[in-house]
Order: C-alpha cells, then sequence, then structure tokens
C-alpha cells in the first residue's frame, strides 16, 4: 500500500466523486460507491521546513516514487496540508504521453467532507478561486497546471482522474517558493502492458519458461498437452490451464506453445489435479495420473470439454467497464476472445448477453469525458446502462465475424444484485457483470 491512499479497483470513490460533484444531481451515486476519501497521498507545505532531512538546505528538490494499488486504476488523491503561508505552483502530466488525467481541487472542510463530496455537496475550486488564475473560459479540471494560494492549517484534496483507456500513472511537481517535489505515482499493471518488449519483462519470461530440473534423481517427461471440444473432436477450445501435484499441492510449470496447447514436465506414475475451464464449456476438475492418458507415438494428453447447453448460463469474469460508462476497459479483450472461441466453434449457438449493475442509482454525464465518445458520456438508468454494457459486447463479437442475429441483449441494472448492500469491492463487483444465456446450443 502506498503512502497514500485511496485506491484502485475501490474504483474510484473519485470518480463518483467527479461524476457528482461537477454541479451534477447531488443524490447520484456511483457504482463504486462504498469508499471515502480519507486514504490518500500525503503532502505537507512548506515543502523543505517540514521534512528534516532538508531542512537546513537553503533550497532542495525532494523525489518520491509510489505505487498505485487495486482503488487508484482510476483516480489517485493526494492531501495537501498547509502548515504555513504560501503559493505553490502545481503542474500534473501523463508518465505515458498517450494516457490523459483531468484534476478537480477541493478544499477541505472538517465536517464529513468525504461524504459531502460523495454527494455532490462539495464543489471543486472554481478558477476564480486560484491565485491570479483569471481565465474563466476553462473549467477547473481542463487546468494541467495551476497556483494555490494557502494558508496556514489549512487542506486541500487533489483528485487526478483518468481519463485515456490506459492509466501507467502520472508526476505531481509542486513548486514553493523555491523547492520543489516531484512525485511520481506508477501504474505497473499498464507498464506491463504497454512495455511487453522491454528487456527486463523478456528476461522474466525466459526464466519463466524454463521447467524447473528436480534437485532429486527424478525423472520428469515432456508431454503437450491440447485442449478439445468432447462432442467434434477435431475444434480446439482456448482455456484457462491449471495442473497441481495431487500429493504436495505444488503447481506444475505450463508453457504456451499455441493458442489450444501447452508443453508441461509430469512424473510418470504421480497423481495430478487438472483444473480446465473455457467460456462456454463445462469446467473439467479431475485427479488423474496424466502419464496413463498420453498417446504413445505421439506423447500428447488431450483434455475434452463439454460444451453448455440450452438453458444454461455463466458470467463473464475479467470484463470491466470505466465507472458509469459503457467504455470497455483495457484487457477486457482476453476474456472477450474466449467467448469468441466458443460461438466460432459453435456457429449455431444463440446467445443472450445480460447486463448488471451494482445498484439502480441513475448516472449523470461527466464533462470530462465529453469529447470521448458516446460510451463514454453517459446519461440515465443503470438498467439502461447495463443494456449498453451488453450492446457493447455484441459490437465486439460483431465486428469479429459473429452473426449478430444470434445475439440478444438484456439490461437489467440492479435487479438481481448477487450481494445485497456490498461492503466490500470484492462483492461490488459481484453485482457488476454481464452473464450468457445459451438460448439454443449447437444440438450435439
Amino acid at each position: 500500500m502506498y503512502p497514500f491512499g485511496i485506491h484502485k479497483k475501490a474504483y474510484l470513490f473519485c470518480f463518483v466523486w467527479v461524476f457528482v460533484s461537477f454541479s451534477f444531481a447531488q443524490n447520484i451515486i456511483n457504482e463504486y460507491s462504498n469508499f471515502d476519501c480519507s486514504q490518500s497521498k500525503l503532502l505537507i507545505i512548506p515543502i523543505i521546513k517540514n521534512n528534516p532531512a532538508k531542512a537546513n538546505q537553503v533550497s532542495a528538490a525532494i523525489n518520491q516514487i509510489v505505487f498505485y494499488e487495486h482503488r487508484d486504476q482510476f483516480s489517485f488523491w493526494y492531501k495537501i496540508i498547509a502548515t504555513d503561508e504560501g503559493v505553490i505552483d502545481c503542474k500534473i502530466n501523463p508518465i505515458n504521453l498517450t494516457d490523459s488525467y483531468v484534476v478537480y481541487v477541493y478544499k477541505y472542510s472538517k465536517d464529513d467532507f468525504c461524504n459531502k463530496v460523495f454527494y455532490g455537496k462539495m464543489k471543486p475550486l472554481k478558477l476564480t478561486d486560484f491565485h491570479k488564475n483569471k481565465d474563466v473560459d476553462k473549467v477547473t479540471f481542463d487546468l494541467p497546471q495551476f497556483q494555490l494560494k494557502v494558508k496556514k492549517a489549512e487542506a486541500y484534496y487533489f483528485c487526478v482522474l483518468s481519463t485515456s483507456a490506459s492509466n501507467c500513472g502520472h508526476t505531481l511537481q509542486m513548486i514553493e517558493a523555491k523547492d520543489t517535489m516531484n512525485v511520481k505515482a506508477i501504474h505497473f499493471p499498464c507498464i506491463d502492458e504497454d512495455e511487453p518488449k522491454s528487456a527486463s519483462k523478456k528476461a522474466i519470461q525466459k526464466t519463466l519458461a524454463k521447467i524447473a530440473v528436480p534437485a532429486q534423481k527424478t525423472v520428469l517427461d515432456t508431454i503437450f498437452v491440447t485442449i478439445k471440444e468432447e462432442s467434434i473432436k477435431n475444434k480446439n477450445v482456448e482455456a484457462v490451464l491449471k495442473i497441481k501435484e495431487e500429493l504436495t499441492g505444488n503447481a506444475v510449470n505450463i508453457i504456451n506453445t499455441g493458442k489450444y496447447s501447452y508443453k508441461i514436465a509430469i512424473e510418470k506414475g504421480k497423481n495430478y489435479n487438472v483444473e480446465c475451464s473455457a467460456t462456454g464449456y463445462k469446467n473439467f476438475d479431475h485427479s488423474i495420473i496424466i502419464s496413463e492418458y498420453i498417446h504413445p507415438d505421439s506423447n500428447i494428453f488431450d483434455i475434452y470439454l463439454k460444451p453448455l447447453k440450452a438453458g444454461d448460463n455463466f458470467v463473464m469474469n475479467n470484463i470491466y467497464f470505466y465507472p458509469n460508462t459503457y467504455a470497455l476497459k483495457k484487457g477486457s479483450e482476453k476474456e472477450l476472445n474466449y467467448l469468441l472461441n466458443y460461438l466460432t466453434n459453435n456457429p449455431e449457438v444463440r446467445i443472450e448477453l445480460q447486463g448488471y449493475t451494482n445498484g439502480n442509482n441513475r448516472c449523470k454525464k461527466n464533462k470530462a469525458y465529453k469529447k470521448k465518445g458516446s460510451e463514454w458520456y453517459f446519461s440515465g438508468s443503470a438498467k439502461k446502462l447495463s443494456f449498453y454494457r451488453a450492446e457493447a459486447i455484441k459490437k465486439y463479437l460483431v465486428q469479429k465475424g459473429v452473426n449478430k442475429h444470434f445475439i440478444e441483449t438484456k439490461g437489467f441494472g440492479g435487479t438481481k444484485m448477487i450481494v445485497e448492500n456490498p461492503k466490500t469491492l470484492e462483492a461490488i463487483e459481484k453485482n457488476i457483470r454481464v452473464e450468457v444465456m445459451i438460448l439454443k446450443d449447437s444440438g450435439l
């Protein structure tokens, strides 16, 4: 947990604030509404006076690096406390130039501040509230750089909100008198995705790709695992595979050698627990002696999965939308491609995509997203939002070649909550989901 706080896939309590607080309806509550602003990155002004290690220096720069937590992936919060009077120049830039951010600044009020912001009763500062800033043609969150005059014992909150599909992190620079504070807030998941060719990642992948050689004289056989559909043996299935030693529970190293095949090393005669799951298919979970099921001529171990039947339904895991939008979050494509694989294997299957939200609160448009497209700039009921999310998935599948007449969509909003009155992020994410109902199966 980095020194400040409010976080990530607690997604964005800040988001809510942004949606609500900028003169939108005061009773709007975001999907991720159970989190407050009590945790944030704390910064003290004056910069040097309040840092004993550099208090004797005439001027200095203080550099800090912090890391996004799960709840910070959409918004990042700072709390600035002034122990003396002064003016600070603030500048926020994205680490990755393709990312974009907006900033909301709130003046702290001791009287239930977080709840007031959350319910729209506390508004962000206006441009006229900033030091020497008379550019009233711009709204506050359009300013990447501004001056803030602070007084002794005052406190401010900065909400740095991501407005792009990716979020690699940002830098906050604050200059007060001759002193500078630089804070670099890093979002590792984005860095991992956006820099797949980095030398460090290649080295890690190379290391992970090696099958560990046992210290003892245990003889391992390298075999190949393929995953296929039970009813039609020549149909390959894209799935998630996990194999553990039955006795010790140690995971077997699995190397992906293609879209539907894997390479592993096993010991003859030993029991292994094999788990295999794929979108549109029943889970395979068995404890077996793999060596007894290997083709002797090819060293291949086949796993056959049963497709679901009409009336069956399943939840699309790892499908995420930006709060109060029907814009798919980066990373959802992998799960969508699992569904695409199932529908491609079974072109006669008809499905219904069902969208659900965490509650039935209405959503209002966020001006920060005005130029990003209709999927970002949404206003309406939770039911309407859930329907549009189902439609967004349908659009993706149709663009990949699935017959649009074989996909129906419905939105249920918060009428079928899995967890009533959720208090944790895990519970909230169970409610925010897209389910797939099989209307017509392959008939095999």
